[in-house]
């Protein structure tokens, strides 16, 4: 997605990134 590593921490609800998501 491209997405920088400082968005993907305000999106942890990114099915992109399962393991930033710790409620799954």
């Amino acid at each position: 997605l491209g997405v920088p590593p400082s968005n993907r921490l305000t999106t942890p609800t990114t099915p992109a990134f399962p393991r930033n998501v710790p409620s799954r």
